[in-house]
């Protein structure tokens, strides 16, 4: 057993892949947990990149090895290692523990593997057919996993917020599309997207998930991709932020559909105040956050997302925000009022003089 974790540079694992000389994760927050290694220091203090010897680092990659294949034995022997040491840096990394407190971070429980007391590694190991984590754990695949692993959290955590979900077979498209704006093919990643989201970085909790990539943002360990997204909507009142965006263009080139539905604004600007306030509050995941979700009447807001993507069909289409599937949602629940004004404005194109007193308001003859 021990010469198995004295783990020397035949075994696998270098200075490189456990020393400093990196900067770790910082959170910003003010709750106060355990970190792994011991002591208790608040969320943005802990400083210095833990320092884990070659025996920490090996006993954590081969027990996440026998946990994942204990989850699923079909997994083959490389996508086994890749995922194992995807886990172990993100628990060197700080972005997971297995001394945090659930209740700080709002989740179930925290996977997170570490060492039992009597548990025999290296027996569970032996066990297992076809076992190799030497031969796949060469000094390219581990410096490749360490370079990805920022973007791929990053990105994952965008899919996240704007999705609702970490993974669904439909996500795919979209999570290849972001990699290759950061550079890595799904080649890169020694699993399938599907197993990278699921079992390999899953396991971050989405408080962290969240501060992390804003930590990522601020310190420049992520690609201008994921920064310009680091503001998004959560999922949930991505609607309503497109009808926001909408409504700004279109009074500004007819007020006086600020003033037929003035009431109606004025409450649905309250709400998006509060929404700038604490974003969690219009998630459909904000229990994970510790916030009760606020709603609007979206009710009162139909006619003006009809008319706002009627407006956008006729006079731009093809603009992104005509391909937003939230604002269709809403427009579509005034199906009426959408084809009344679509009709009108395409007219308009024609003749300025068909809408001339609606677009000029009331009190015009």
């Amino acid at each position: 057993m021990d010469t198995i974790f004295t783990l020397d540079e035949t075994n696998g694992i270098q200075e490189r892949d456990i020393g400093g000389g990196e900067d770790l994760f910082r959170s910003p927050g003010n709750t106060v947990w355990s970190v792994f290694g011991g002591g208790v220091e608040p969320r943005g203090q802990y400083l210095h990149r833990q320092v884990w010897s070659r025996a920490l680092w090996g006993r954590t990659l081969y027990l996440n090895y026998i946990k994942l294949f204990q989850s699923d034995n079909a997994l083959d022997n490389a996508t086994l290692v890749n995922l194992a040491l995807y886990k172990t840096f993100l628990l060197q990394r700080g972005l997971i523990s297995p001394l945090w407190n659930i209740d700080d971070l709002h989740v179930r429980y925290i996977e997170s593997q570490t060492e039992v007391d009597g548990y025999d590694i290296a027996a569970a190991f032996a066990a297992i057919p076809g076992a190799d984590i030497v031969g796949v754990l060469t000094e390219a695949r581990r410096a490749r996993v360490k370079s990805m692993l920022p973007e791929l959290v990053t990105i994952m955590g965008y899919m996240f917020r704007a999705r609702g979900h970490h993974y669904k077979p439909e996500f795919e498209p979209t999570y290849i599309r972001l990699m290759a704006k950061v550079g890595i093919a799904p080649t890169d990643l020694g699993c399938t997207i599907a197993q990278l989201f699921t079992l390999g970085l899953h396991c971050i909790p989405p408080l962290i998930l969240d501060e992390y990539w804003l930590w990522c943002v601020q310190n420049g360990k992520t690609s201008g991709a994921l920064c310009k997204r680091y503001n998004c909507a959560p999922a949930g009142s991505a609607g309503l932020y497109a009808i926001r965006i909408g409504l700004n263009d279109l009074i500004a080139v007819m007020p006086v559909i600020g003033e037929r539905y003035h009431d109606t604004i004025q409450n649905f600007e309250a709400f998006m105040d509060t929404l700038a306030n604490n974003r969690w509050v219009g998630s459909i995941n904000h229990n994970f956050y510790g916030v009760a979700r606020q709603e609007i009447d979206e009710t009162t807001l139909y006619a003006l997302a009809s008319i706002i993507f009627s407006a956008y069909e006729a006079f731009s289409p093809g603009v992104p925000l005509t391909k937003s599937l939230s604002l269709k949602r809403f427009a579509e629940n005034a199906p009426l009022t959408g084809s009344i004004v679509g009709t009108m404005f395409k007219t308009l194109l024609k003749s300025e003089s068909f809408a001339q007193k609606y677009l000029e308001g009331p009190g015009t003859t």
